[in-house]
Formats: C-alpha cells, sequence, structure tokens
C-alpha cells in the first residue's frame, strides 16, 4: 500500500458509500498525507525555498507589511551576532515560518470536501490517535482471524492461509461487531474520565500554587 493505491481506494469508497458516513482510518503514512498548503516548512529547506514557503503564506512583518523576496534574502543588514549579511539568515527564515505554521489539513479531508460539494453528500474522516487500536473495532476482528488462523493452520501454505481467514471472516456475524464496538465505547469513555481526573487535578494544583504566591506576596 502506498499513497497513490491508497487514493485509488478511497475514491473508490466516496463512490459506493452511503449519503452520510464516517470513515474511520489510523495513521498509516499514507493516511495521513499532508496537504500542499498546509505543510510546514523543515530545516533541509534551503534559504530560497523558506523564503518561497514564506511568500506563499503571505508572511507579514512587524509592521504588518507583507514580506517581499528582497526583504528576506536580498536587502542588506547584519545577523543577530552583528555581523553584516544579506538578507535573513536560514535560521531566522526557519523560524519566521514555524510562527506562521498553518493548521495542517490532511489530503484524505480534502478529498472528501471535493466529493462532498459534488455529490451532495456528507463524508467525514475520523483518524484516529497514535497507536490506539482499541478505538477501531476492526482492529479486534482481525485479531479473531489471526487467532483462528494460528491455531489451524497446519500445513503452513498460502492457501490454507487464505481460506481459513476467509473462513473465519464468514462466520463473524452482525452480534461480533456489536460487541466489539461495544467494547471500543467502554475503551473510550473510560480515557475520557480519566483525562477528566487529570484535568481536575491540573486545575487544583494551579490553584493551590497561586495561593502559595500570593502568600509569598503578601
Amino acid at each position: 500500500m502506498d499513497g497513490l493505491s491508497f487514493k485509488r481506494w478511497v475514491d473508490q469508497y466516496m463512490d459506493v458509500a452511503e449519503k452520510r458516513a464516517v470513515l474511520v482510518i489510523d495513521r498509516a503514512p499514507y493516511h495521513v498525507q499532508i496537504t500542499d498548503e498546509t505543510r510546514r516548512a523543515t530545516t533541509v529547506m534551503s534559504r530560497p525555498k523558506l523564503c518561497e514557503w514564506l511568500l506563499g503564506h503571505e508572511a507579514k512583518d512587524e509592521r504588518e507589511d507583507l514580506y517581499t523576496e528582497y526583504d528576506l534574502i536580498t536587502a542588506p543588514g547584519r545577523s543577530p551576532t552583528g555581523r553584516s549579511q544579506k538578507g535573513k539568515s536560514k535560521q531566522e527564515l526557519y523560524e519566521l515560518c514555524r510562527e506562521r505554521d498553518p493548521k495542517p489539513k490532511f489530503k484524505i479531508q480534502e478529498w472528501m470536501d471535493e466529493h462532498n460539494a459534488i455529490h451532495g453528500k456528507d463524508l467525514k474522516v475520523l483518524i484516529l490517535p497514535a497507536a490506539h487500536p482499541e478505538l477501531n473495532p476492526i482492529e479486534n476482528m482481525w485479531g479473531q482471524q489471526k487467532q483462528h488462523v494460528c491455531a489451524n493452520n497446519f500445513d503452513f501454505t498460502m492457501n490454507r492461509v487464505k481460506d481459513l481467514v476467509m473462513e473465519k471472516f464468514n462466520a463473524q456475524t452482525a452480534g461480533d461487531w456489536n460487541k466489539q464496538y461495544d467494547k471500543m465505547v467502554r475503551y473510550a469513555k473510560a480515557q475520557w474520565e480519566a483525562d477528566e481526573v487529570l484535568l481536575e487535578a491540573e486545575e487544583e494544583l494551579t490553584e493551590l500554587m497561586d495561593v502559595e504566591i500570593m502568600d509569598e506576596g503578601n
């Protein structure tokens, strides 16, 4: 699987999906390709490329004037250490880029927005947090298939593996899916509750520190 293959699969999915649907995916590299418009600048970029990035994102200076190529890499000036230089150093350009990091948008979100606009659908994508298979019921369904293969694979041929996978797949019912979905919901709720407890504890600690600082000031 790669980015092009995933794009073809998404196109097929969007064509056959119901009018309202949510696609749940994890964070495989080909799932989370960033759009060109929201791609962040990197340290491997050259000075001209960093300049191009800033101009393309309509970066402004402290006076709210748009930067020009002359401002960034041609105008005579001095470095933070006092040395004369033309334009800004690579480090300065990179820092300007980071200050203007756009909110990332994934290509799959862009594809769905375009498809929705053309076909009048309401398709959404839910991208799971990294390393959280518990939030995707299909992971446990695949796990059941792997266990079935492991317990019944005696000749270790690929054809036997395929047969065992389809055997378990055909035996999995809507009830099995419901169980895994309910398990996922319980896990998600438990994580939300744990987050709320941590947030409350953090707020209490912050309030306590504020009181201590006030006491010290008095």
